[in-house]
């Protein structure tokens, strides 16, 4: 939905064929029940336990030889001595190895190799301990691939560039990625055993071209391959997705009425429709606009899912609201993307989109704005006293009445 990081780009099939070429390609990672991807070297854990935590697997920090001026094996002066890593701790009651270790982000056996420590023992209240350098943070080799990944969102994870992720596992311009694969994350590629995954046989078809123009095939590849993971699993029905549309945009800040109209248009409501420039689900959401959603929302979002697609929609629903200067040009960038709108204006098919879900979202407050009257009508008001009369009685729901009282 981008033409570029910060504008999402055209959602839907009638989208123009510039922008689904401009917009980055990114492909879902298989289901679990993809086939085995092939062994590869392991990669360092992505996650450590807490106890791994205290102690990484860098080497440790050795202490300088003999008994240089600056180094210390611990003392009870006042006198902070100069460290090697430039800082001290002194040690207080309770105090053990493996506690002052982990708070100042260090391992416990370079900080017994540099103070020369021997057993338990050797700890005590007001001894200044000497901290070593702290190992300088590495990035792990490699990614094992998660159900609902994408390139993009596995290269925004470790802070790199897709093309450097392309490019260590020897991939050309292909995103296609298979669940419990593991992606190199750095290197050239050049000694990459990495075997390119076969897409599924049994894709579904799309259109292939629009007004004679035919779309990106790898960008077509992706939408189907898309929309073929959401046949495989169970899709919301279209009264769960309007009633979560109306609660998230509640919860985010954006006019319910707006954001049903916007998804009803888009979709249908339904959470299994792509379309070929791989605008995907019930917002309508590319895999580049799903990342940027990710950005405003400040956590990753998974756009097959339902809840998150709905989600990462709102949030950019709501930016561009804050940037535009009226619902109608919030709902132009939403469907032609902002660049193309500012760059050429709004095409025919995105003054249509326009007008059809600002009339349905019109016609959604009107109703609500009748719901809400009728309601405070029929509430009781404060402090008022019972009283008699037709109107009494048909409120008490017993016809009309003469001299009869309702009680609230």
């Amino acid at each position: 939905m981008t033409d570029s990081a910060r504008h999402p780009a055209a959602p839907r099939l009638r989208r123009s064929r510039a922008a689904a070429a401009e917009s980055p390609l990114a492909l879902a990672s298989y289901f679990a029940h993809a086939p085995e991807a092939p062994a590869a070297p392991a990669p360092s854990p992505a996650s450590r336990s807490a106890a791994a935590a205290f102690l990484p697997s860098a080497d440790p920090v050795l202490p300088l030889g003999g008994e240089e001026a600056g180094f210390t094996r611990g003392t009870v002066s006042e006198a902070v001595p100069v460290t090697h890593g430039g800082r001290t701790y002194q040690v207080r009651t309770g105090d053990t190895l493996l506690s002052i270790a982990a708070k100042h982000g260090v391992s416990a056996p370079a900080l017994i190799e540099l103070n020369r420590l021997r057993g338990a023992a050797a700890l005590r209240p007001g001894q200044v301990l000497s901290l070593p350098q702290k190992a300088a943070p590495t990035r792990p080799a490699g990614h094992r691939v998660r159900k609902g990944e994408t390139l993009n969102s596995i290269a925004w994870s470790h802070g790199i560039a897709p093309g450097q992720l392309r490019r260590a596992n020897a991939m050309g311009e292909s995103s296609l990625i298979v669940v419990g694969e593991v992606l190199a994350l750095q290197g050239s590629g050049a000694t990459s055993g990495r075997r390119r995954p076969a897409p599924p046989a049994d894709l579904p078809a799309l259109p292939a071209s629009i007004a004679g123009a035919d779309y990106p095939a790898e960008v077509l590849a992706a939408a189907a391959l898309n929309k073929h993971l959401l046949l495989a699993r169970p899709a919301p029905s279209v009264r769960w997705a309007g009633a979560a549309v109306e609660r998230l945009a509640g919860e985010l800040g954006v006019s319910p009425e707006l954001a049903f109209a916007l998804a009803q248009q888009e979709s249908g409501l339904n959470h299994r429709t792509v379309s070929p420039v791989n605008a995907i689900g019930i917002m309508q959401v590319t895999p580049a606009a799903g990342q940027w959603a990710c950005a405003l929302t400040g956590r990753r979002l998974n756009i097959l899912d339902a809840a998150d697609n709905i989600v990462a929609g709102l949030a950019i629903l709501r930016r561009l609201l804050a940037d535009a200067a009226d619902e109608g040009a919030a709902l132009a960038a939403y469907y032609q993307g902002a660049a193309s709108v500012a760059a050429h204006g709004r095409a025919a098919d995105t003054v249509r989109f326009v007008r059809a879900v600002e009339a349905t979202a019109d016609r959604r407050r009107r109703t609500a704005a009748e719901r809400a009257r009728r309601a405070a009508q029929a509430a009781p008001q404060p402090g008022a006293e019972p009283h008699s009369g037709p109107a009494a009685g048909r409120a008490a729901g017993s016809g009309p009445q003469h001299g009869g009282a309702s009680a609230w």
